[in-house]
């Protein structure tokens, strides 16, 4: 039987061990990758053309700077017309914003039945003048809202002339004599083959010249024979922009 000698351990010897370290345990399981990748030389030439084709993605987007300036502006560029559309102020320049390209749509208030013709927003629709600002859609789009829900409605304007829908209403604005009232215009325009809904009335004291806004139903262009059949008028019917009908329901 044999023996086996043991000779105790010098003193300080656990003392040069090394202690524990995460970053020597991560650089360690690096190389081992390394050395697992290296035993498959497929892998590890796939592993190069990835990040050869990486590095030349990198280099091309670098080159076209397209990490900050193009994006950065298309952002902001999109950002600026959402806070353009919703921002507080006078409709006359929410309006001249939109013609000139500064805003790409404004939220504007329903027209108002009585209101002076000095706050009627819808008649600088009318001039005709290019750009033309066009109505494009009514708020809100879902008619059927809940009980506590805000009643409140708004137009939508933009600088380019809406697309049909299918199920869509038409704004037209009508140079009219002043005494020609709501009955003898709808009767007008149903002579001319138009269904009209809304009649909006303005006028100030003392002109000889008034202005309606009337929703009619269909999509309407300014090419719509219809339009030139419309007695009597002071001038030709212009449409001042279409929405699709909201769903639910069709408006008052």
């Amino acid at each position: 039987m044999s023996a086996m000698s043991t000779s105790p351990s010098a003193p300080g010897a656990d003392a040069t061990r090394l202690a524990p370290s995460l970053g020597r345990a991560w650089c360690y399981l690096v190389a081992l990758s390394f050395r697992r990748q290296a035993r498959a030389r497929q892998m590890v030439w796939i592993a190069l053309g990835l990040l050869g084709f990486i590095a030349a993605m990198t280099a091309v987007a670098t080159a076209a700077d397209q990490w900050r300036r193009p994006r950065y502006r298309q952002i902001v560029a999109e950002r600026q017309a959402m806070i353009d559309a919703v921002r507080p102020g006078d409709p006359a320049q929410a309006i001249a914003e939109v013609a000139s390209g500064v805003a790409t749509a404004a939220v504007l208030p329903m027209p108002s039945d009585g209101e002076p013709a000095s706050a009627a927003w819808w008649l600088g629709l009318m001039t005709g003048k290019e750009p033309r600002v066009h109505v494009v859609g009514m708020l809100p789009f879902w008619s059927s809202r809940p009980e506590d829900a805000p009643r409140v409605e708004a137009v939508v304007v933009a600088a380019i002339p809406p697309d049909p829908s299918g199920a869509d209403r038409s704004l037209l604005g009508l140079a009219i004599a002043p005494d020609l009232g709501r009955a003898r215009l709808a009767a007008a325009l149903a002579s001319a083959g138009l269904s009209a809904g809304r009649i909006i009335l303005a006028q100030e004291p003392g002109e000889a010249c008034a202005h309606a806004l009337i929703d009619v139903e269909d999509y309407i262009t300014d090419a719509d024979p219809r339009l030139g059949a419309i007695r009597p008028v002071q001038r030709v019917p212009l449409v001042l922009g279409a929405y699709a009908v909201p769903v639910g329901g069709e408006p008052a």
